[in-house]
């Protein structure tokens, strides 16, 4: 396929988003294939600059369409999913919008920027750049910022930092992982997602390679690329200990990847923040304390066996911060049987979250009650180990 170059003109438009629009908007949201696909059909409209959305950093991404937005959400995931659906299905790869952006302006994944070259997305460095950031894309080693950011703007490639940010493996993960191959898709996604990709007949990107796509008619074509660090996520959501264990085995607790989760701290709604793998797992072992005690009062301190934490720490440390706030596992705590488990695995409850605060602080009231009697306790042990030494 002949590289597109980089137009002046806007490709896109501005305004108010009709019912169409508006609904595939939150589709794309919930990942909905089937909703897209729908509003879609019912005409929405790809070109207008009418979508919103927060960065994982606080920043926000404005004035974006459908498509920007799908290449917004893949590069976060560092996998390919909602990027083919669109342009597969009418959107234009030569997007520029009204503040000169191009689909490459929001390619933060190697997976999302090389399906992005491969199938035409517009640049100024022609067919030399393109073979030359094809290359740099296959090579699955990370590139040194400096080592991209030089390359790249010899070949005058627009929006380098992004694309810099891509190839260095600076991507949502933060780790040099291979995608899932499609033979591992039945083992470690649920039935819901590979019923959709057998649906719309997915392929795997990792098996077309650049000299076959560069020969592509027509739209780019559907693939699909899974990061297990993402897919782990998924599959702690569904309480789904089979496929956590096969996705800790392929790398998924590996990196820096991070999710969101509401949780109550003393009946007061919060929505915690760039947690970790480990951290969500102690959530939702938190959550299987809560419906074990079957409405009973959570007061005692009840045997646990926390299932996914306990996976998830064969392969990393419970100790240090499991969220973007510096928050330890015991400040993430909402329940005082896992809260006695985690002392128990020698958690310190003295170490401060970046606000200055406690495990204590922070935990609600029966978790605190565990806190401290746990300090009282060990006090005793303390002083006595302390004149034994004098």
């Amino acid at each position: 396929m002949p590289q597109v170059q980089v137009q002046a003109v806007p490709t896109t438009t501005t305004g108010s988003p009709d019912d169409a629009t508006r609904a595939l908007e939150h589709a794309l949201f919930r990942c909905d294939l089937y909703g897209i696909t729908e509003q879609l059909a019912a005409g929405a409209n790809l070109e207008l600059e009418c979508m919103v959305h927060e960065m994982r950093d606080g920043k926000w991404l404005t004035n974006l369409t459908a498509v920007s937005w799908a290449v917004t959400l893949d590069s976060e995931a560092d996998g390919l999913f909602l990027t083919p659906l669109l342009l597969h299905h009418g959107g234009n790869i030569a997007q520029v919008d009204s503040e000169g952006r191009t689909l490459l302006s929001f390619a933060r994944s190697r997976s999302v920027l090389r399906y992005l070259i491969e199938h035409g997305a517009p640049f100024m460095g022609g067919a030399s750049a393109r073979e030359v950031l094809l290359a740099l894309v296959a090579d699955p080693s990370p590139k040194s910022i400096e080592e991209c950011e030089k390359a790249l703007a010899l070949l005058g490639v627009v929006d380098r930092a992004e694309v810099t940010m891509a190839l260095a493996g600076k991507g949502a993960t933060g780790w040099a992982l291979p995608l899932l191959p499609k033979s591992k898709w039945r083992k470690v996604l649920d039935n819901d997602h590979f019923a959709v990709l057998k649906h719309f007949g997915y392929g795997d990107q990792a098996r077309v390679s650049a000299d076959v796509a560069r020969d592509l008619v027509g739209p780019p074509p559907l693939l699909a690329a899974f990061h297990p660090a993402e897919v782990i996520g998924w599959a702690l959501e569904a309480r789904d200990a089979e496929r956590v264990r096969r996705l800790v085995k392929y790398g998924g607790a590996n990196g820096d990847y991070r999710f969101t989760r509401s949780v109550e701290v003393d009946g007061v709604p919060v929505e915690l923040r760039g947690l970790t793998a480990t951290g969500l797992a102690l959530l939702i072992d938190c959550e299987n304390e809560r419906l074990s005690a079957g409405g009973r009062p959570l007061t005692s301190l009840p045997v646990v066996s926390p299932v996914f934490t306990s996976l998830l720490m064969r392969v990393r440390s419970l100790h240090g911060a499991h969220d973007v706030h510096g928050n330890s596992l015991l400040h993430l705590t909402m329940t005082p049987g896992m809260c006695s488990w985690l002392l128990e695995k020698g958690l310190p409850a003295d170490v401060r979250n970046d606000a200055g605060q406690l495990p204590e602080d922070v935990v609600p009231e029966y978790v605190r009650e565990v806190i401290e009697r746990h300090r009282f306790a060990v006090l005793p042990l303390i002083k006595s180990h302390g004149r034994k030494g004098c």
